[in-house]
């Protein structure tokens, strides 16, 4: 059962990233000895089955597991959500629960302390920089007054600051749950429209060659940090990936063309 409720705690990157979508996810399991044996009533019963799912939407969510357990009949039924203005202060309720939760249990079992997964989990080092460096290329991520990006998350554009120096600004996206989600959403829409556009996938492959090279140089430019050459560094790295990636890349691949004779 706990295998099959762990749904519960599995929230979507889109209820992130557009708070005006919202809905309830919703977990209703019936734990019974033998959920394959259909002359258990609880199994096979539509009445019985009705005390547990009373309309035909429940019904469809109902799942039955197998418990080997013949004296007890287990109900565990969930709807979880999290309200967005939660979601907002939601460092808050972190570090009161991360003082407090030595002491006492928060959770329905023992078993899930230390287990469930972070709601908020920050990228990876090689995620960081992949979106960052794909931002930069697109034009999504500028230096204006500092690092940063057109922010659409609440329903009008506003610039999201990160920071005014390289180093400054990318340590910061990677700390900032939200604004990574964010700004990885607006790169996963232009390389998107890259694939579908095979003129616009040409001038990229060739601009990318212009792009490593200013990248070099940056490298050997005295009027930047140490800190801020290792970003240039990483920009680097990922650039020669990602040009390879496109040069290997091919549009029409997986497309059945059969030709016509006349």
């Amino acid at each position: 059962m706990s295998q099959v409720s762990d749904p519960a705690w599995d929230y979507e990157d889109a209820w992130v990233s557009n708070p005006g979508l919202g809905y309830k996810e919703k977990v209703h399991i019936l734990g019974v000895a033998d959920a394959t044996d259909r002359n258990d009533p609880f199994v096979g019963e539509e009445e019985i089955l009705n005390l547990f799912a009373s309309n035909l939407h429940d019904r469809m969510r109902l799942q039955r597991v197998s418990t080997g357990d013949p004296h007890r009949v287990l109900h565990y039924k969930i709807e979880a959500s999290i309200p967005a203005f939660v979601l907002r202060g939601i460092h808050i309720y972190r570090e009161k629960y991360e003082k407090l939760s030595a002491e006492r249990s928060f959770h329905i079992h023992r078993d899930f302390e230390g287990a469930l997964e972070d709601l908020f989990p920050l990228p990876r080092e090689e995620e960081a920089v992949e979106v960052w460096t794909k931002a930069r290329a697109f034009g999504l991520l500028t230096n204006e007054a500092g690092y940063g990006f057109v922010d659409r998350r609440q329903g009008t554009e506003r610039r999201h600051l990160l920071g005014t120096s390289p180093a400054e600004a990318f340590r910061a996206l990677k700390g900032n749950f939200f604004a990574f989600k964010e700004l990885e959403a607006q790169v996963k829409k232009r390389e998107n429209e890259l694939r579908r556009d095979p003129q616009r996938l040409k001038e990229i492959r060739e601009r990318l060659a212009e792009i490593i090279a200013n990248r070099e140089s940056k490298l050997t430019d005295e009027g930047f940090d140490p800190e801020d050459k290792e970003v240039f560094q990483k920009e680097l790295e990922a650039l020669r990936a990602w040009k390879e990636r496109l040069e290997a890349f091919r549009p029409d691949s997986g497309n059945d063309d059969f030709p016509a004779l006349l």
